[in-house]
């Protein structure tokens, strides 16, 4: 693990994404530092749940909260996903714009211990489970929350890649 993926106060994760339709109805991981072993819940998660839209979780020690987005996105196309918290609200992010509605969080996200993975996500220190089913490109860790015109303009400088 890397001290600098330990994000507890603010950040934003953004990563394009172009979902495999065989992973229907499945969780799907695209950026995680999540630990949920043993009723400890620290740390964060962005993916896809088993209703096929964009989802988080952020834990803080025993309790964790999620958020999920509105748009079906298992569509065999190329995606923006994103998560932005900025110590008030969690807000996802889909091809550059808002996501749904933005979620009040006013906790502090606990520092998980795992490490930052792409593509899965660590249960215990040798099972790796919700990996993708698709394909992912680039994706970036942000240690503070990003404007809407920042996460604007990072989908429409690099859309012409996917």
């Amino acid at each position: 693990t890397h001290a600098a993926h330990e994000l507890t106060t603010a950040m934003t994760l953004l990563s394009w994404v172009k979902l495999d339709s065989a992973g229907a109805g499945a969780h799907q991981t695209a950026i995680c530092k999540y630990n949920a072993v043993a009723g400890v819940q620290k740390g964060y998660i962005m993916w896809v749940k088993h209703t096929d839209v964009l989802s988080c979780r952020v834990g803080e020690t025993t309790n964790s909260t999620d958020h999920a987005g509105t748009t079906n996105i298992q569509d065999d196309t190329w995606h923006l996903w994103g998560l932005t918290y900025d110590g008030a609200f969690l807000r996802l992010k889909l091809d550059g714009a808002t996501e749904g509605t933005d979620l009040a969080y006013t906790n502090d996200m606990t520092a998980s211990g795992h490490p930052l993975t792409i593509g899965c996500r660590q249960e215990t220190p040798s099972v790796y489970d919700t990996d993708m089913k698709g394909v992912i490109g680039e994706s970036w860790v942000y240690n503070r929350a990003l404007t809407a015109g920042e996460n604007s303009r990072h989908y429409n400088l690099t859309r012409w890649r996917y």
